[in-house]
């Protein structure tokens, strides 16, 4: 099983109608022993992140079966991940799936994406695209990123759906204005290539920066080769290769064989055939499943330079390698 960590479960389920840690806890445990729902998923979330009190994920597990009981979604969503990741409570997909399925069904965003994904996946349930697509557009229409994101990457690829290139592009933005770093790269994507959108550099540079300060590898080499190209902005080789760099730390191929053709030329760097020769070999070492082409010229591009070194360079750019 695929785990989640306690921090993707806060951004998955964080509210900002309920901020627990303005709440004090004896005020809240007064409430849930009264028998109120939304007190004792509170108590339970404090719990659950160490919030005013010593992180115990058997009580936040208590206290969320509690709220569960009265049917509360953000409760029974909590207790899906506990059942998933065995933290307070042993271990268990079933139970996992169960409470994730309460929570969709009461009209739980972030539980109906992830009820998608275990349809999507077969994850404790039979693999059904067409019912994850169905939570999925659940998820979406009530405003969740992560399953607008998903709905635009379906209608993009045609996966399950008729393609349609404008509804993607359409779901994108509304991911992409929310902050989702990945459905900015496939908005800025989908403007660079004037797919779905007009062809739009200016646009695409813009999404690219904003998924690139949020650490998405593709967006910093896209970006990158934006500055190289002068697509969308003023041409700047140096810039360029800072957000090559950036991508190609990441273990991005793209920009590892872009960051050769920087060395080798001397475009926005000192020209160093040692650097451009190890930038060259780490892309030519990529997986061909992701990076077929990039490979292939990388690939190429090394074993020429090869011919114009010495031995003693070729062992320098080797030695620099990882590993």
């Amino acid at each position: 099983m695929r785990r989640i960590s306690a921090v993707l479960l806060l951004a998955f389920c964080w509210s900002p109608y309920l901020r627990p840690q303005e709440q004090p806890l004896h005020q809240l445990e007064a409430a849930a022993g009264q028998g109120n729902a939304a007190a004792m998923f509170l108590v339970g979330y404090k719990y659950y992140f160490g919030q005013g009190v010593p992180q115990d994920y058997a009580k936040a597990a208590h206290w969320f079966k509690l709220s569960a009981a009265q049917e509360y979604s953000a409760a029974e969503f909590m207790l899906g991940g506990a059942f998933y990741d065995g933290q307070g409570v042993p271990q268990d997909l079933g139970q996992a799936v169960t409470y994730w399925t309460a929570a969709a069904e009461h009209g739980n965003a972030q539980a109906q994406y992830r009820v998608g994904r275990l349809y999507h996946e077969g994850d404790g349930v039979a693999q059904d695209d067409q019912k994850a697509i169905y939570w999925w557009k659940l998820a979406a229409v009530q405003g969740d990123p992560e399953g607008q994101l998903r709905l635009g990457l379906i209608y993009d690829l045609g996966d399950g759906v008729p393609k349609n290139q404008k509804e993607a592009v359409r779901w994108y933005s509304l991911a992409a204005v929310q902050g989702n770093p990945k459905a900015q790269f496939c908005l800025g994507f989908a403007y660079h290539e004037g797919e779905g959108a007009k062809q739009d550099f200016g646009l695409a540079a813009q999404w690219y920066r904003m998924a690139a300060q949020q650490g998405v590898a593709s967006a910093q080499a896209q970006l990158g080769q934006a500055y190289v190209a002068g697509e969308g902005v003023a041409r700047d080789y140096e810039e360029g290769v800072h957000w090559f760099l950036k991508a190609a730390q990441q273990g991005d191929a793209t920009a590892q064989y872009s960051l050769g053709v920087a060395y080798f030329n001397g475009t926005g760097v000192l020209q160093d055939y040692v650097e451009a020769l190890r930038w060259y070999s780490l892309a030519a070492a990529a997986p061909e499943s992701e990076y077929r082409n990039t490979v292939h010229l990388a690939a190429s591009a090394r074993d020429a330079l090869e011919e114009k070194m010495t031995p003693e360079e070729k062992e320098r750019a080797r030695i620099s390698l990882p590993q």
